[in-house]
């Protein structure tokens, strides 16, 4: 065999470099964790917590206090919108519902079977199907399968589920929809042939209710448009969500947030959450020892250490330089959202960041990965303006979704309800306003945003 050299050029990044990257990465919550672990490895690491008296507060960062704790208050649903870079544009119009903290659906289920007594078979049972209702309180499992999962009989299963259905809020433990209208529908105290009615229009016509229909449903029941009319308000004033008013807490999370947004009167100010991990400072007794001492071995050791910490503080200022510099951008090209709201947002993507700032597109994206920032309109990804544009406006500008079906909103808000526009009219609409999309696109948005067809909106006579 015969030996050969080569010699090859690789690029190694420099140990200091890569942890001010992997710093800049994390959120607030991982960097606490990363400098208590830090600090737990290297003994010169003082972690400290810094105590000012009130009097040397300025005023202005007394303001600033008010208006973080105002904030906090204030932010009664905690939005959180996920859309990462490159997702399915449909996702733009979900928000994750972080509700307020109270009682959840089960422990008020629970607490309405407390003081019964059931065998222990029909106390798994009852446990299972609570257990498993929906977000909206739907029971949609296969009982066969249930029953045989917890080894019980269908019938303590299906007997247990009409005792869950028995409970407040009317309509909880519903298979569908229809069923759980129906449900509801059997604790109502009305006229009894209004309640006849109102059950076959449920059973039969639900999806006419929906498409307002309400003169096709008069024809194939053969009862009055106005009859129709009274059930149909009946129908709408049933929950078809039991659930929506208790704490969900299979989707409660946590969120502090890494940079807080606060509006003043004729401007903004951006503070970076340096509150959620702990400040250090380097041992002066240590740093003594190191300059002091005779043993070789001691002062490389403490003067390696010395080192990292250094590295590590100037990391963290690198983090903060760099969130502030990203977040005054998102306030300057954004300036519209953090007056107005959400259907303000303008499409950015990451190169639009790094030519702005000097930065390097990989930089930017570890600056915004895993961060939320806060402002008045609530809590949202730092990723939230990464966006690829629906459309087109006026003069090449980019339009969001968001945009877009808040001028749908608008557009058919104002229409004359027994002439309301089609989606073509409404494409037609959109591009005098400078937004040109196709009639597809019209219905499609309309569908997220949950705006009714045309059929739909039209007023009955």
């Amino acid at each position: 065999m015969e030996a050969s050299l080569t010699i090859t050029q690789k690029q190694i990044p420099a140990q200091q470099v890569i942890q001010t990257m992997n710093v800049l990465q994390m959120n607030a919550m991982e960097l606490e964790n990363y400098i208590n672990e830090a600090a737990l490895e290297n003994p010169v690491i003082d972690l400290k917590e810094e105590e000012r008296p009130e009097t040397e507060v300025s005023s202005r960062e007394q303001d600033i206090k008010r208006k973080l704790e105002w904030l906090e208050s204030a932010d009664r649903q905690n939005i959180v919108y996920y859309r990462d870079d490159g997702e399915d544009v449909d996702r733009e119009a979900n928000w994750q519902d972080i509700r307020d903290k109270g009682e959840s659906l089960a422990d008020h289920l629970m607490t309405q079977l407390m003081g019964r007594r059931f065998t222990p078979e029909e106390r798994r049972s009852l446990n299972y199907i609570i257990e498993m209702l929906d977000k909206d309180g739907y029971f949609k499992d296969d009982i066969g399968f249930a029953a045989a999962f917890l080894s019980v009989s269908e019938t303590t299963m299906r007997e247990m589920l009409s005792e869950v259905r028995k409970l407040e809020p009317a309509g909880v433990g519903a298979s569908d929809l229809a069923d759980c209208l129906m449900l509801q529908l059997l604790r109502e105290e009305e006229d009894p042939d209004l309640l006849a009615d109102t059950e076959i229009i449920i059973k039969e016509h639900l999806p006419l209710v929906a498409k307002n229909h309400l003169n096709v449903i008069a024809k194939k029941m053969k009862i009055s448009s106005d009859r129709v009319e009274a059930c149909c308000s009946l129908i709408r004033s049933l929950n078809p969500r039991p659930a929506c008013c208790f704490n969900d807490r299979s989707h409660f999370h946590y969120i502090s947030p890494d940079v807080v947004i606060v509006k003043f009167e004729d401007h903004f100010d951006i503070v970076v959450n340096e509150y959620r991990y702990p400040s250090f400072s380097i041992s002066s007794y240590y740093e003594k020892m190191a300059e002091e001492t005779e043993d070789r071995e001691a002062k490389e050791y403490l003067k390696e250490k010395i080192r990292s910490a250094r590295e590590l503080s100037e990391s963290i200022r690198y983090r903060i330089s760099t969130l502030s510099k990203v977040s005054l951008l998102m306030v300057e090209k954004q300036k519209d959202f953090f007056l107005h709201g959400p259907g303000y947002k303008k499409p950015m993507q990451l190169a639009d960041y790094a030519e702005e700032l000097g930065l390097h597109i990989s930089t930017v994206s570890r600056a915004l990965s895993n961060k939320y920032f806060q402002c008045s309109w609530g809590v949202f990804p730092m990723k939230y303006f990464l966006a690829l544009p629906a459309a087109s406006g006026t003069g090449c500008e980019a339009v969001t979704q968001e945009q877009i079906i808040a001028k749908i909103r608008e557009i058919t808000g104002a229409e004359d309800g027994r002439k309301p526009f089609s989606d073509q009219a409404i494409a037609d609409k959109l591009k005098e306003n400078g937004i040109e999309i196709s009639r597809r696109t019209v219905s499609k948005y309309r569908g997220i945003a949950g705006i009714p067809d045309k059929s739909g909106r039209k007023k009955q006579i």
